[in-house]
């Protein structure tokens, strides 16, 4: 199973042959490679907003088709910041009467490894590709991968603040240990480790605290 023409045409960006490839008789937009790629996810993947715009044209374009890592298209588009791509396939409904498309694509949709196209932006310091999806009105901000990492601990560990200011303005926004990550990698008085310390939520007294306030209310 190897690269079809049209994922090749795709993947380079040359839109006239892949309008030529797609008018021929029998041409499966949806087909893919070994490695679970289709020519819309090799557009998204590659940055060709016009390539996407053509396929998304097609009857039965399936936009939340995964490849092998479980990564969609729009996973693609956040990851390297191709932002006119990612408000494309927000904003991508099917046509009317088209009952061979797919629903439109799943921003809250993950990977196998847990990570969501949200998250992804936030690893990469996509800040425009951020907020296309944060306008989402079905968006959670608080899903995490596998290994625990939400979009907000993505941003903290890799040190993207206007990033983490707009996640911070989410109401449902939820810190985890987005603080813990920051100053682990940026360090206790870093930028960042300041916004989310202002943020955060006080801590507890620790039991030899108790201890102390018991012992001083009762020697008044």
């Amino acid at each position: 199973k190897g690269t079809t023409p049209l994922i090749l045409a795709s993947l380079n960006g040359h839109l006239s042959t892949a309008r030529r490839l797609l008018a021929a008789d029998g041409v499966d937009v949806n087909l893919s490679d070994e490695a679970g790629f289709t020519a819309l996810l090799a557009a998204c993947q590659s940055g060709h907003h016009d390539v996407v715009r053509c396929l998304l044209a097609q009857p039965g374009i399936a936009v939340g088709h995964a490849e092998r890592s479980g990564s969609t298209a729009l996973h693609l588009a956040c990851y390297y910041g191709h932002t006119d791509i990612v408000r494309a396939l927000v904003a991508w409904r099917p046509p009317p009467g088209d009952r061979t498309a797919a629903a439109a694509a799943d921003v809250n949709c993950a990977n196998i490894e847990g990570y969501t196209p949200l998250i992804a932006a936030c690893q990469t310091g996509r800040l425009a590709a951020v907020e296309c999806l944060l306008v989402a009105s079905d968006i959670d901000v608080n899903l995490a991968s596998a290994n625990g990492q939400s979009a907000l601990i993505a941003a903290a560990h890799y040190g993207h603040y206007e990033i983490i200011e707009r996640l911070l303005a989410k109401p449902a926004i939820r810190m985890g240990s987005a603080l813990d990550a920051a100053v682990a990698a940026c360090g206790e008085s870093h930028p960042i480790a300041e916004l989310l310390r202002a943020r955060a939520p006080p801590k507890p007294p620790r039991a030899a605290e108790l201890e102390v306030g018991a012992a001083a209310i009762l020697d008044v």
